[in-house]
C-alpha cells in the first residue's frame, strides 16, 4: 500500500474564558508535527510548530532513517513515528520496510515498539493511540505484498497483536470518543480492483477490545483513503481519488453515508493522513504533480477555504497531526 499522497494538519483555536475571579485564563496553544525533507536529498524527519507562538523546533535528526508519519498520545506527552531506511527505494509511507517508535514528545527517548518483520508482519502503519491510552489502533499485512491489511491493536508497548476487524482493511481511525473507528475495506485480496476501497464505520468496545456493526458507508468508483470523524462524531472526512492517484479530492459524508459534499475538487492531490480538529478545520498535505512539492493545508469547514500553511520551493512537508495543551 504505496501511498503518494496527501495528509492532513491541524491548527487550533483557543476560547478566551474568565476564571470566576475574573483573572483571564491562559490560552491553549496549538502544536503541529508533520514530516519534513528540506532537500531533494535528504531525509524525512519529524520536525513541530507551535502555531500559537511560530516556535519551530526539530524531533528527529537521524540521518540513517526517513521519519514520514507522527501521531501524539492523549496526553500530548508521547508520539509515535514510523521510520524506514533510507537506502529504502520507498523514501515515504513505506510500510515493508518500516519500525514503529515510541518517544517523548521532543523526540527524546525514542525506543522501537514493533521492529520490522515483527509477528511475521510484511507490512504495517497507521498507529493511533486510543484515546484513553490504553491500545494502538493501527493495519497489517501478513505474509507477503499480495496478501491482505487486516485492522489490529496493540498495547502501548507494541505487545499483544489482536486483529479487530476480519474485513480486508485500512486506514483505520478512531473518532474522538473511542467509540466508532472509520475504516477503508477493501472488496479484493491483493488490491485487484483500487476503486473497490470503499468507507466503513463500526462500533468499537475498548473493555473487549472488540467492534460490532460494521456499515458500510460508500459506493462509489473512486479510490478512497484516510477516512477521519468531525470533532462532533456526526461527519467522516477522507481522500476520493482516482485509481492512479493521480488527481485526489477532499469529500466529507455523514456517519450514514449521506449528504457527499466535495470540499476540495480541483486537479491537486489532496489526502492525509487526516485530522479533523476542535476548530472545525481538517488537517491535509497536497500536492500538485508537476508545479509544487508536498504542502500542508487547512480546510475551514465553517467558510470552506483551504490555507496553505506550510509550503517551499525546495523543502517538503507531508504527515501533519496537531494538538492542543
Amino acid at each position: 500500500m504505496h501511498k503518494t499522497v496527501i495528509l492532513s494538519i491541524l491548527i487550533f483555536c483557543s476560547i478566551s474564558c474568565k476564571k470566576e475571579d475574573d483573572t483571564p485564563a491562559t490560552p491553549q496553544e496549538a502544536i503541529l508535527y508533520y514530516s519534513t525533507k528540506e532537500t531533494f536529498d535528504a531525509p524525512w524527519q519529524i520536525s513541530k510548530e507551535n502555531l500559537t507562538t511560530g516556535e519551530t523546533s526539530t524531533v528527529t535528526n537521524d540521518p540513517f532513517h526517513n521519519y514520514w508519519w507522527v501521531s501524539a498520545s492523549p496526553d500530548n506527552r508521547q508520539l509515535l513515528l514510523l521510520r524506514s531506511p533510507v537506502t529504502s527505494l520507498i523514501d515515504q509511507f513505506d510500510y515493508e520496510n518500516c519500525e514503529m517508535i515510541k518517544c517523548d514528545s521532543d523526540g527524546k527517548n525514542q525506543k522501537v515498539i514493533i521492529a520490522d518483520n515483527q509477528y511475521d508482519w510484511f507490512a504495517f502503519g497507521n498507529p493511533y493511540w486510543h484515546p484513553n491510552g490504553d491500545r494502538i489502533l493501527m493495519i497489517a499485512q501478513e505474509s507477503n505484498a499480495t496478501a491482505p491489511f487486516f485492522t489490529y491493536t496493540v498495547d502501548t508497548n507494541g505487545n499483544d497483536p489482536q486483529q479487530i476487524i476480519n474485513q480486508y482493511s485500512i486506514d483505520a481511525h478512531w473518532n474522538k470518543e473511542g467509540d466508532k473507528i472509520a475504516f477503508i475495506g477493501i472488496a479484493e485480496e491483493g488490491f485487484i480492483d483500487v476503486t473497490s476501497f470503499e468507507v466503513f464505520s463500526c462500533n468499537y468496545d475498548a473493555k473487549a477490545n472488540s467492534v460490532s456493526t460494521i456499515i458500510q458507508l460508500t459506493s462509489d468508483d473512486t479510490r478512497n483513503h484516510d477516512p477521519c470523524f468531525s470533532p462532533d462524531g456526526s461527519e467522516i472526512a477522507f481522500s476520493a481519488s482516482n485509481a492512479d492517484l493521480t488527481n485526489a479530492d477532499l469529500v466529507s459524508i455523514d456517519v450514514l453515508g449521506n449528504n457527499r459534499t466535495e470540499l476540495i475538487n480541483d486537479n491537486g492531490i489532496h489526502g492525509g493522513p487526516l485530522h479533523w480538529g476542535e476548530d472545525d478545520k481538517i488537517y491535509n498535505h497536497s500536492i500538485y504533480i508537476g508545479t509544487s512539492n508536498f504542502t500542508v493545508n487547512v480546510f475551514n469547514t465553517l467558510n470552506n477555504t483551504n490555507e496553505t500553511i506550510l509550503s517551499s520551493s525546495t523543502a517538503a512537508y507531508i504527515s501533519p497531526f496537531c494538538v492542543q495543551q
